[in-house]
This record gives C-alpha cells, structure tokens and sequence, in this order.
C-alpha cells in the first residue's frame, strides 16, 4: 500500500531520483567553475591587449 510511481526522471534512468539531482548538482559546479576561469582568462587578455594596444582595448570593451 506504500508503493508510490516512480517519477519521470527515475523512470527513463533506473536511477532514483537524489543520485540524479546530485549528479546536476556536480555538473552545475564544474560550469560554474568553468565560467570563472574563462572570465579570468578574459580579463587577463584584455590587460595584455590594453597594455600594448589601448585603442584596441576600447574598441573592444566598446568605447
């Protein structure tokens, strides 16, 4: 009398559903650390870019 519908997402995976949400979980902070490296990649080429080309560097940062 307990049994409950598996949902949608445990359903399509044989996986339970908290291993499913741990595993966004993980997958959201690697972007997450994805995006801050990029953006410190991005700021570190627009010093380089602004310390040998300024006028490139404002074309770039759109001003």
């Amino acid at each position: 009398m307990g049994f409950t519908h598996p949902t949608f997402a445990e359903a399509a995976t044989d996986t339970p559903l908290p291993e499913i949400d741990a595993l966004v979980a993980e997958v959201e902070t690697v972007k997450a650390g994805a995006k801050e490296a990029l953006r410190a990649e991005a700021a570190a080429a627009l010093a380089r870019l602004k310390a040998v080309d300024e006028d490139g560097w404002r074309e770039v940062r759109g001003g």
